[in-house]
């Protein structure tokens, strides 16, 4: 049986997080103003965030023109997503994201097929800074696993 409020978290989580819709940083692909205040372009990220001046910086554009299909990469597949996990449940805004923390423990059957990574939380943001070729949508939801 699913718990309607593992439904209703998902469904108030766009209504209760705002996002800023004029971010620190851009893309020249997306906004021809990008890196006029010399600060916000991706030349620039690591100078406003450290970690984000590796070879696989963030935030990532993934253009889906680009994108190529590994064939030696199994099939990515989610089990256990389909039903609300066990409680309890914490529900949690931080200022920037709200987070829902699931203490679903070994009962749980949520995985990653092959990998069995825990589930301990679910951060949803207020507008997509970027999406999949550049696109935006209202809200994200990041799923977070970790190694048990």
């Amino acid at each position: 049986m699913r718990s309607p409020g593992f439904a209703l978290a998902f469904l108030t989580v766009p209504l209760v997080v705002r996002g800023d819709s004029e971010g620190t940083w851009c893309y020249d692909s997306q906004d021809p103003k990008c890196g006029e205040d010399r600060v916000s372009c991706p030349t620039h990220w690591k100078e406003m965030a450290p970690a984000c001046g590796g070879p696989a910086q963030s935030p990532i554009n993934i253009d889906l023109h680009l994108v190529q299909r590994d064939p030696t990469l199994g099939p990515f597949i989610l089990q256990g997503y389909n039903t609300a996990p066990p409680g309890p449940w914490t529900l949690e805004n931080d200022g920037h994201t709200v987070l829902l923390h699931i203490d679903a423990g070994p009962q749980s059957h949520l995985e990653i097929r092959g990998a069995g990574l825990p589930l301990p939380a679910y951060r949803g943001h207020g507008q997509c800074t970027v999406g999949p070729s550049g696109g935006q949508y209202p809200s994200t939801l990041h799923v977070v696993l970790t190694e048990p």
